[in-house]
């Protein structure tokens, strides 16, 4: 049977997973999935890819507040949804969508941590941002501040793949997943389209593509010397435009709730 074995929620884009039990999925995700992150002046979203130090970030949601962690040490609380900002146009890469400041104590905090003047946003509900067509996105789908799209699901069996076509095993927190399953065979999720978790159906509808962030270890924050595990992917894994794929895109179709050891059903 396949089954979900684990759900991770990232509060604060490119930060330290969090393992849940179970979870809520909105239109838009996983409850809290990245509904925060950090911007510089000019409004261009900052990541793990050029800031592995975020990666000692983590944000909890506790009490009807997110508590922002740097390592071990509570840094910042900050409630949930309450903001009198007026939303503004930032990026994610060469998307543009809408954030809204939190507080000028998390915009203070995370320019001296990060020693760059930025800015700590919230994305209001009221801002929703669609997914674009060209990933699969329809009228009334839509994302947070994840890249592309509101859910990525990976397989136990496709890692356990490409860490036998390795010299070193890697864990599945490089792939940042927000689902994994096991009891497929490698890379069988690929072929899905249409799936059932728990209470919620989802439209699995491209493969992730596979950047630097893969590289970089989230205990070390050090780049792989030997660019694993772009380069063995890159032997096997590709789309039609060469690019290096791990992992499948979602969408969800039905809200509701799911938890580890839920089976998933393979609708199409």
């Amino acid at each position: 049977m396949i089954h979900v074995t684990s759900i991770s929620r990232y509060p604060i884009k490119s930060s330290m997973e969090i393992s849940l039990q179970e979870s809520i999925v909105e239109k838009r995700g996983l409850a809290y999935d990245r509904l925060w992150a950090i911007f510089d002046k000019e409004g261009q979203a900052l990541t793990g890819r050029k800031y592995p130090q975020l990666l000692d970030i983590k944000g909890d949601i506790q009490n009807e507040q997110l508590d922002i962690y740097h390592k071990s040490e509570k840094v910042l609380s900050i409630p949930l949804r309450a903001t009198e900002h007026d939303s503004k146009t930032v990026k994610i890469f060469s998307y543009v969508l809408k954030g809204t400041d939190v507080s000028e104590q998390c915009n203070q905090w995370f320019s001296e941590f990060l020693q760059l003047d930025c800015q700590f946003l919230y994305q209001n509900p009221l801002d929703q941002r669609n997914v674009l067509e060209k990933h699969g996105g329809k009228e009334n789908d839509v994302v947070g501040f994840a890249d592309q799209c509101p859910l990525l699901l990976t397989s136990e069996a496709s890692l356990k793949d490409l860490n036998s076509k390795m010299d070193k095993n890697l864990l599945m927190n490089r792939f940042r997943p927000n689902i994994v399953v096991k009891g497929n065979q490698a890379f069988e999720e690929e072929n899905w389209s249409k799936i059932k978790i728990g209470d919620c159906e989802f439209h699995v509808n491209q493969p992730c593509i596979r950047c630097v962030f893969t590289t970089i270890d989230p205990i070390t924050k050090l780049k792989d010397k030997d660019q694993e595990p772009l380069r063995t992917l890159a032997t096997y894994r590709t789309d039609a435009r060469g690019r290096v794929k791990f992992g499948m895109h979602m969408i969800p179709l039905k809200t509701g709730s799911i938890k580890v050891g839920d089976k998933v059903e393979i609708i199409a």
